[in-house]
């Protein structure tokens, strides 16, 4: 049944020869995403991988202030790369050149907590939504006091609602 979709992504993206690339280059950032931290060493938790275009590894960081550091380290990173990679590839020299961009963590989701019983009142359905609230950081309406929120005026003071 793999073979199915696989064979269908192919035809979908153009032929074998494209998909082939594409199933080359993930096998490729599989093998330096399992090595990440021998080949990079101590960069790695600043670091992450991103992708491969022809012969260039694209990776990343939160801080432009690493950048001169993996500069610094580029050739090394590109030899230990390149080593890791000639058994796989069979090629001495499979990619070429490292590049940097600067690319901010994508915003994770807020772990959940374990689903609570249904209210019994709509106070105590108010009193559970203003704890969550204050848990997240919010705090109250510096107009009524009563309702959390993330900016300083709750809704319901801006909409003149009471």
């Amino acid at each position: 049944m793999g073979n199915f979709h696989t064979e269908n992504l192919g035809k979908i993206l153009g032929g074998d020869a494209l998909f082939k690339d594409l199933e080359y280059q993930r096998k490729m950032l599989r093998c330096l995403s399992e090595n990440w931290t021998q080949i990079v060493g101590k960069l790695a938790p600043q670091i992450r991988l991103e992708f491969i275009r022809g012969k260039v590894l694209v990776i990343a960081t939160e801080n432009p202030l690493w950048m001169s550091e993996i500069r610094y380290y580029k050739a090394d990173i590109l030899t230990k790369i390149n080593t890791l990679l000639t058994p796989l590839t069979g090629q001495k020299q499979t990619l070429t050149d490292l590049r940097v961009m600067i690319e901010p963590p994508s915003p994770t989701l807020p772990t959940q907590s374990p689903p609570r019983p249904t209210p019994k009142t709509l106070q105590e359905a108010i009193q559970w939504e203003n704890q969550d609230r204050k848990n997240r950081g919010e705090r109250l309406c510096s107009r009524c006091h009563t309702v959390y929120t993330a900016s300083s005026i709750c809704v319901f003071c801006r909409s003149g609602v009471k």
